[in-house]
């Protein structure tokens, strides 16, 4: 199930063919929009996912919310290495600001997609003692298509996943 906080989105349809669940939820922060984090919230909790994983500042702070109201573990995953000031809007400023704050929560496991991205998020002052750094794209010249078998490389043969091994999987 995907859950999306804002209006549309660009993978939709390609989703929904692949029996994916989109849900949709307009969580822009606006007063009326109350009633819609009132129904991710709702939608959380009916679901109970084993994990909420969380990107973009604004969706770090919901997924915030959500976990601590659901009591789920939670994923931050910062995939921006330009954190000041200078390179955001006030708006978004404010909301890393917010994030850095609540960083410092144990409970948060914080994934970074690349080495720049954490060592700026530690720079500004983001706790960085639960982390993962798990670099953002793949070997293209290890992943692709074979054309001498017409076969793909299977990613759990290189990554040797335990029978039981939980996995988050993330396209963003």
């Amino acid at each position: 199930i995907v859950l999306t906080c804002s209006g549309e989105i660009f993978y939709k349809d390609m989703l929904l063919k692949n029996g994916i669940e989109v849900v949709q939820i307009d969580l822009k922060p606006r007063f009326h929009n109350i009633s819609n984090i009132w129904k991710a919230y709702t939608f959380i909790k009916q679901t109970k996912p084993d994990v909420i994983h969380c990107w973009l500042y604004l969706g770090n702070l919901f997924g915030l919310l959500f976990a601590l109201l659901t009591k789920n573990k939670l994923i931050w995953s910062h995939h921006q290495a330009h954190v000041s000031y200078q390179n955001n809007t006030l708006k978004t400023y404010i909301t890393i600001l917010l994030c850095k704050y609540f960083s410092h929560r144990s409970d948060i496991t914080h994934v970074f997609v690349s080495r720049l991205s954490f060592v700026e998020h530690r720079r500004i002052g983001f706790n960085t003692t639960n982390y993962k750094i798990i670099p953002n794209g793949v070997d293209t010249d290890i992943f692709k298509p074979n054309p001498a078998t017409g076969t793909y490389h299977n990613l759990s043969d290189h990554i040797k996943f335990r029978q039981k091994e939980f996995v988050v999987g993330c396209v963003s």
